[in-house]
């Protein structure tokens, strides 16, 4: 009986211990995910005003310059309801469409993009409710959830990838 009392005592112990661990290790990957997310939403904050300071327009277009010596389309601000992404902009080649570039202009009817567009960013035609077609082109090598809430697409031209 003895014995048996001693190893109730025991385990008590071991789960309290348990628990004051569990309890400290939460408590220390809490303090670190509130140190990160204060972090992170800094350097976002940051980074998105210095992506602006950097941006430059043309036309209907706002871009930035890639370090490759190519073009992001950031925005687009026109009007029309037939766009023809043009090949250059800022004697520029046109590589990629920036994250929500066209999101939720509902002008756009149709789309041409030109040959040498290689990346299309997350949900850049999204909730482009008017669009009915599409062209991507032959060079497209990446694409990310591009076409959210366009309900009325009927054509999509794509490429083989």
């Amino acid at each position: 009986m003895i014995r048996r009392n001693l190893s109730e005592k025991r385990r008590r112990r071991i789960i309290k211990q348990m628990a004051a661990v569990t309890m400290a290790v939460t408590m220390t990957v809490s303090q670190c995910a509130v140190g990160v997310a204060d972090i992170s939403s800094a350097n976002v904050e940051s980074s998105e005003e210095l992506d602006k300071a950097d941006e430059l327009s043309e036309g209907n277009y706002t871009y930035t310059v890639n370090t490759d010596g190519t073009v992001t389309v950031t925005k687009y601000n026109g009007e029309e309801e037939n766009i023809t992404v043009p090949d250059e902009i800022g004697d520029k080649t046109v590589s990629s469409i920036g994250r929500e570039c066209f999101k939720g202009n509902n002008n756009i009817k149709t789309v041409k993009l030109p040959d040498a567009i290689t990346g299309i960013e997350y949900s850049a035609f999204e909730d482009c409710t008017n669009m009915t077609d599409i062209d991507l082109p032959e060079g497209l090598e990446s694409l990310r959830r591009i076409f959210k809430n366009c309900t009325s697409l009927k054509e999509i031209y794509i490429p083989k990838m």
